[in-house]
Parts: C-alpha cells; structure tokens; sequence
C-alpha cells in the first residue's frame, strides 16, 4: 500500500477543484472521505459535497458520489465525525444561499480564488 494516494484531484469527474477534505474510518479497514466540489475557483460556485469510499484503508477508491446538492446554493466546510458508543456518522457542511456577483457591494471580495491555480 502506498503511504499517499490522491482521494480528489482537480478538474476530474467534472468539478474544476475540491477543497476542506473530511475523512473518517467507519468499521474494519472501511474509510469514508468527504469534500467541497467546485465548479469554479471561488467560494460562490454552487459547490457540491462529494463522498469517496474504500474498502482497503485507501489502497482503492469507489467512484465519486455526490451526496448532497442545494442547486445554485454553495455548499462548504463538511466535517465528519462518529458519535462515540453508537458508531453512527455525522456529516455536517454550511450552506450558503446563491448570491450573484452584482449583488454584492465589493465583488473582488465575492470572488475569493478567483484566478487562483489548484494543483
């Protein structure tokens, strides 16, 4: 088993980057990883939260679902975590309602990253 492995890579399975990576282990060798997929560079672009599992303690990934979608809404910053004694997973992220860059009074402060190269 390789010590690193990319879980989310940029501009794959259609979003342009992933950021606030979550990762739990739920049983035996079973991992759960969680991120913001973005279809832009900026914090506003209707983010995804996306979810990779694997069966092997990360030697192998399962293909990338997305589990929660609010539209045009931006969803950020998941955090998981296991409730102690039960096992139960709880997945927790903001949502942040769409808001168009002419709406705001300052849109260079709209646009964090914009420009911005993600390896």
């Amino acid at each position: 088993m390789d010590l690193i492995k990319d879980v989310f890579v940029a501009a794959q399975d259609h979003f342009k980057s992933y950021r606030i990576p979550s990762i739990i282990r739920t049983g035996k060798n079973v991992l759960l990883a969680f991120a913001e997929a973005r279809a832009a560079l900026n914090d506003h672009a209707q983010n995804k939260i996306v979810l990779k599992r694997s069966e092997d303690l990360g030697d192998s990934w399962e293909k990338l679902r997305v589990i929660a979608d609010a539209g045009r809404d931006s969803l950020n910053n998941p955090l998981v975590v296991k409730v102690a004694g039960t096992g139960k997973i709880i997945l927790m992220y903001q949502q942040y309602p769409f808001t168009p860059v002419e709406a705001v009074s300052d849109p260079d402060q709209w646009k964090s990253h914009d420009g911005q190269e993600f390896p």
